[in-house]
């Protein structure tokens, strides 16, 4: 059962309200005949905030949102019994004065509290079974259960989070807030490519959660990448096509103290029930190997909790990771996200620059796309950054400002593996005889045209490798190899990085090739020249 659409609307709201109110009076009453029953004279007055204008009983028909008492019930099939304790524990937080009456029943003005003993002695069929760890008001830690001699009389106080379900209030347990990621960010406009992925994910791994009947764990759906906000946004537009609210949990905040471990995975359970929600956990910023500064042994502890949360959690759940992970015993189905082809990437462009600027910029676009390999995300914020610079004074003429914003965007994190050297040298700088300094000006050329013979003359759709160009520059130390690679780069108009290979290599073995895997990664999205 999921929420429907009248759930928090403004006559669900006060229709709710009501029938809460009508719920907990009939608790009250019960204790009132209960004091009756004993000694009339010492009965205590209780007042009812709730009876006056409270109306007739609001109705509620077929198709239409259940109150949330009812809703609550008919999720985590409570019984009779175990509503009538939950009424009684939420009408005491509501009205304190109830506290009262709670000892005088009890014949201890001690016990001011509502307890297990206390719901034996007011309500029709009791059951042992309602206070059971595995029963459903501790399982889904609808209660919360104070010190006392003996269990039926430990104090009983309803879970804040449950509170405000009943009253209509919909807010994220605070105890899962340290873990989420905001999910309130800007949206993304998915291109084609990408609204069939997030299609198919729903179809394939967001379907009706085991804890709603069906049988078995359903999948997992793995997204792997390296672009987080594409992974995100993917996520996000899966969940609105299943009809789920999205929460994301970041992976590395996960507690390591097994109870609080536990109560985690619990909390998240009851979140998928009460809110429709599907989790997005996020493993990307997991340190692989040696990288992280955490040591291996709180790696393999991390990677260890992933795979447990994986494997016991029953809710519709995906998973970004880097690379692909492993995984014991769930099953998981693994899509790549790679980045939109550059016809999505020119569309992108299109929609988000307009037709006016697209006529001003007379095909620059196409050289955009040979040269940058941006995400949607990134497309949309360059578009942002170009538009409100158009009002700053000498701002500079619409192909120059796109094209700086996108070296922005695309400017890779290569951390201590590189350092960016500020191109500022020209032709006229470079003394070489004619044939070497024609062979760099055809490298420039190769470059820039690039679009030209990859997408207008179809080459590049022959074979999507090698199509990166390469030059090996030989001589002595101080004949200008650094020198030309600046030129080419300042003409180009592209920024220049310099790998030291001392950094590269490593002695440990797969080290080395992972650094390079990390540059080269860093460098996907273009707008660089690699000088090794």
């Amino acid at each position: 059962m999921r929420l429907s659409s009248g759930r928090g609307s403004e006559e669900w709201f006060a229709d709710n309200h009501r029938y809460l109110m009508m719920a907990i009076a009939q608790v009250q009453s019960a204790l009132v005949m209960r004091l009756q029953q004993g000694d009339s004279q010492s009965a205590t007055v209780v007042d009812e905030p709730w009876a006056d204008g409270a109306g007739p009983e609001p109705v509620w028909e077929d198709g239409e949102s259940l109150p949330a008492i009812e809703m609550l019930c008919e999720l985590l099939q409570l019984s009779s019994f175990e509503r009538q304790i939950l009424l009684l524990v939420a009408a005491v937080e509501i009205n304190p004065g109830l506290a009262a009456a709670c000892g005088e029943v009890m014949g201890n003005p001690q016990q001011s509290y509502p307890s297990f003993g206390l719901a034996m002695a007011l309500f029709e069929h009791p059951h042992w079974t309602a206070l059971t760890p595995d029963g459903p008001l501790r399982r889904w830690k609808l209660l919360e259960l104070g010190p006392g001699p003996a269990l039926s009389a430990m104090p009983l106080r309803i879970d804040e989070r449950i509170l405000h379900f009943l009253l209509g209030i919909e807010l994220l347990d605070e105890r899962l807030e340290g873990l989420a990621g905001g999910m309130a960010g800007q949206v993304v406009s998915l291109p084609p490519s990408y609204q069939r992925l997030a299609e198919q994910i729903a179809l394939l791994g967001l379907v009706p959660s085991a804890l709603e009947g069906g049988e078995g764990l359903q999948p997992v759906i793995q997204l792997c990448g390296g672009d987080s906000a594409t992974k995100r946004a993917i996520a996000q537009a899966a969940c609105e096509f299943a009809e789920l609210n999205l929460i994301e949990l970041t992976a590395e905040s996960f507690p390591t103290e097994l109870s609080q471990f536990n109560l985690v995975r619990s909390l998240c359970e009851r979140e998928a029930l009460l809110h429709g929600s599907g989790f997005l956990l996020n493993c990307d910023a997991i340190p692989e190997g040696r990288e992280g500064g955490s040591g291996e042994g709180g790696v393999a502890q991390l990677n260890s909790l992933v795979a447990r949360f994986i494997d016991d959690c029953p809710v519709p759940l995906m998973v970004m990771s880097q690379g692909r992970r492993r995984q014991r015993d769930r099953a998981l189905l693994t899509f790549d996200t790679p980045l939109p082809t550059l016809a999505e990437q020119r569309h992108l462009w299109q929609a988000h620059l307009g037709e006016e600027a697209m006529v001003e910029l007379n095909g620059h676009v196409d050289r955009l796309v040979s040269n940058f390999n941006l995400s949607p995300l990134e497309i949309q914020a360059a578009c942002t950054k170009v538009n409100q610079g158009a009002a700053l004074p000498d701002a500079p003429a619409l192909p120059g400002r796109l094209w700086d914003a996108c070296l922005s965007q695309a400017r890779p994190r290569l951390d201590e593996l590189a350092h960016q050297i500020k191109a500022r040298s020209e032709w006229e700088d470079l003394v070489l005889p004619e044939a070497e300094m024609q062979v760099l000006k055809t490298l420039a050329a190769h470059v820039s045209q690039r679009a030209k013979v990859y997408e207008q003359w179809g080459f590049g759709d022959k074979s999507g490798r090698g199509l990166g160009i390469s030059a090996l520059f030989a001589g002595p130390s101080g004949t200008g190899k650094t020198l030309a690679a600046e030129v080419l780069a300042h003409a180009l108009n592209l920024d220049l990085y310099r790998i030291d290979l001392s950094t590269v290599v490593s002695k440990y073995i797969g080290e080395t090739e992972k650094n390079l895997r990390r540059i080269f990664d860093a460098a996907e999205a273009g707008g660089s020249v690699l000088l090794f």
